[in-house]
């Protein structure tokens, strides 16, 4: 739109004539006429007058006129020239709040998409520890891990040195072995642990009695005491971590929003070139 067509709208909505408004103005109504038709531009002071005239700012008389013509047109006026550059001042500030947003937006979804797929934060690798049943004090830590070889000593060992019994025979040794290894199936529980950190090729956890028991070697274990359960590592297992799963989305959606917001910087370049 023009600023002879907006001249006339504005006219027509407060019902003036063109005399009307040309006396307003102190004009004569066959200038006022070039200038609706877009024949002849305003001067600075009748654009000042009219502007009064419909109790209108300047930027708002302006507004909604083609920038081209604005550009071309009206720029020789310093007024115009003047409001020209607060809108350009005005669009290239918040360009630049866009682009910065943009960059921001940009690098922290790369930073995401990083530690996501680096597993910077959050392990898809979780450790395994297996543990196969309660230790009471008196028996070795690798109870249940080193079982053969503890059955083993037990089984061909002397009986006691100091009463001079000889050592087992051969089928009183298997018999020891296949009473031991029963106790221990027997005594077996099962627990597993899935752990984010390494914590060492084995742990121990205490636990309490709770009933009165007797041990591998034959001893009495009261209710009430303190045993261990010793975790050994067997192993790792993947995961799907929903925490990374999470990251790598969030980092997705920011970078192509922060790329998408830094391609309004070549509307900044074509703005800063005029």
């Amino acid at each position: 739109m023009y600023f002879g067509e907006k001249l006339r709208r504005l006219r027509q909505e407060r019902n003036w004539t063109q005399p009307d408004l040309a006396e307003k103005l102190g004009v004569e109504q066959s200038w006022l006429s070039k200038i609706e038709n877009d024949k002849s531009p305003p001067s600075s002071e009748l654009l000042e007058k009219i502007a009064a005239a419909f109790g209108l700012e300047l930027p708002a008389l302006l507004d909604g006129l083609d920038p081209d013509y604005v550009a071309g047109t009206l720029s020789s006026l310093p007024e115009v020239r003047g409001i020209m550059q607060q809108n350009k001042f005005r669009v290239v500030h918040k360009s630049r709040n866009w682009i910065m947003a943009g960059s921001i937006s940009f690098a922290l979804g790369i930073a995401m998409l990083v530690a996501g797929a680096s597993q910077f934060f959050f392990t898809n690798e979780l450790y395994r520890y297996n543990s196969e049943g309660i230790i009471y004090a008196t028996e070795p830590e690798t109870l249940f891990n080193g079982r053969d070889d503890i059955i083993q000593s037990i089984a061909f060992s002397d009986r006691s040195v100091a009463s001079g019994v000889s050592p087992y025979r051969e089928y009183e040794a298997e018999e020891i072995i296949s009473q031991k290894q029963l106790e221990l199936a027997q005594r077996e529980n099962t627990h597993q642990i899935l752990s984010q950190e390494y914590v060492g090729s084995f742990f121990q956890e205490e636990v309490l009695v709770e009933e009165e028991a007797v041990d591998f070697f034959g001893n009495p274990v009261e209710a009430g005491s303190t045993a261990i359960r010793v975790y050994f590592e067997s192993g790792t297992e993947s995961i799907r971590n929903v925490y990374n799963s999470i990251l790598n989305s969030l980092g997705i959606f920011l970078s192509l929003l922060g790329f998408l917001t830094l391609v309004g910087e070549r509307r900044l370049a074509r703005l800063a070139s005029q």
